[in-house]
């Protein structure tokens, strides 16, 4: 089967991963990632005393998922563009790597992606109507979540709001990219505190404080 046009093979190998089907002209998403991993990596398992079940969302092209795999036995990652997912089901093909082309939200739906630049992939923004599914990480009814990280380009918040349910029955150490105000009084409001921050943008990890 032919896939998108202006894809190309990179051949790196991270933590024993790859090589990777990329964008070719991709630069940011490629490039922080991949230079964040290791911190992000240490600060979320370092809070973690049972890595068993990851939900991670955007799955982007597939780096974070991948490389979470090697830590968790069950890695749930969620990717509404259709080129950078057509990406990650070629850079995932581990059967424990739960693989949806959906963007997680506030309330069920319909979305498009825009915004996203030949140079940054992981840029897209989610804006309402159109023909990827938005879902909400409560109505999967997980029966454990040990982690939630999520680099959702703001719409982080609406993802929360859609895991209440699961938050409070799972508890799981959270990690959000660059968290607004009004999302660190939310989980300040659910007993959640910062401990922790990795990377540049930065990723901030939080834990229930009790």
């Amino acid at each position: 089967m032919n896939g998108p046009d202006g894809l190309a093979m990179r051949q790196v190998i991270i933590e024993g991963a790859g090589p990777w089907m990329w964008r070719a002209a991709d630069e940011w998403a490629w490039h922080l990632p991949m230079a964040d991993w290791p911190a992000l990596r240490d600060l979320i398992l370092l809070h973690t005393a049972n890595p068993r079940v990851i939900v991670q969302a955007g799955g982007c092209m597939g780096m974070y998922p991948r490389l979470w795999a090697n830590h968790f036995d069950t890695v749930y990652t969620f990717e509404p563009d259709p080129v950078n997912f057509y990406c990650l089901v070629a850079n995932c093909p581990s059967e424990r790597i739960i693989k949806m082309q959906a963007a997680l939200g506030a309330t069920g739906g319909v979305c498009s992606v825009q915004g996203a630049t030949p140079h940054n992939a992981g840029y897209g923004r989610m804006t309402a109507g159109g023909i990827v599914p938005v879902l909400r990480l409560d109505d999967l009814a997980l029966p454990s979540v040990d982690v939630m990280q999520l680099d959702c380009e703001g719409g982080e918040e609406d993802v929360i709001a859609g895991a209440l349910d699961t938050i409070a029955r799972s508890r799981p150490v959270i990690s959000v990219e660059a968290p607004s105000a009004r999302l660190r009084r939310r989980l300040g409001d659910m007993n959640y505190i910062e401990v922790g921050r990795a990377g540049r943008m930065p990723d901030v990890v939080f834990c229930r404080s009790e």
